[in-house]
């Protein structure tokens, strides 16, 4: 029973340092455009793509083994600024602690995009392949 304890532990404090990753045989990410003028246009608003139902919430909290999804939110892999799909493949249980950190991330990329300095498709990968390893690699530190 101890060792039940320390592991539940364990994992909240792993979520709440923001370390928590998708499971990629849920959320492999899904991609709308890989077109940059898209999201880099004047006009873009990312609101147009959002269209995740409640079904698809609980859905999505159901794969990740969380009935009520209170401390968590349903969030995107790769954001619709960053032309990700609305999609079951691109959401999972992002743990509150990490929405900032990770959004931080999700706007430099788009700046980044945005004024030539990397490719849509690159910025996407980073994203798909581990979010916590690319925050890294762009501000060179780990996600608070």
């Amino acid at each position: 029973m101890k060792q039940l304890a320390f592991i539940s532990l364990a994992l909240a404090a792993l979520t709440a340092c923001g370390q928590s990753l998708p499971k990629p045989q849920f959320t492999p990410g899904a991609i709308r455009t890989q077109d940059a003028t898209d999201i880099c246009s004047p006009t873009f608003r990312p609101a147009a793509f959002k269209k995740t139902t409640d079904v698809t919430r609980k859905k999505v909290c159901k794969e990740y083994g969380s009935l009520r999804c209170i401390h968590e939110q349903v969030h995107e892999l790769i954001p619709y600024e960053l032309g990700g799909a609305d999609d079951i493949k691109n959401l999972w249980i992002q743990p509150a602690a990490s929405y900032h950190e990770k959004k931080k991330l999700e706007d430099r990329l788009h700046d980044l995009v945005c004024s030539g300095q990397m490719q849509l498709p690159t910025a996407q990968q980073c994203l798909e392949k581990n979010w916590v390893e690319c925050y890294d690699g762009v501000f060179h530190s780990k996600p608070k």
